[in-house]
């Protein structure tokens, strides 16, 4: 049987800043992982890290990431990403 996922601190960093990101130049995708970020306080380490990725991507996201991206918004009462 497999363990859980532990919850999330609210402050490790899993992902490193990409040597090109620019802060301050945010796709509607960022602002939302950003958001959920800081209001996670239920978040598992698993949903952080993918929205740390989410937040330093601001390419468009692929349709398994949009996908996840709302699903843990509606999990998590957000209405970003909806």
């Amino acid at each position: 049987m497999t363990e859980p996922v532990p919850r999330w601190d609210g402050r490790t960093w899993f992902v490193k800043r990409p040597a090109d990101y620019t802060p301050g130049l945010y796709a509607l995708h960022q602002i939302d992982a950003r958001e959920l970020l800081k209001a996670g306080s239920r978040l598992d380490e698993w949903e952080a890290s993918f929205l740390q990725t989410i937040a330093f991507q601001w390419r468009d996201l692929s349709a398994a990431q949009s996908h996840w991206l709302a699903r843990i918004a509606r999990t998590h009462g957000s209405r970003v990403a909806a």
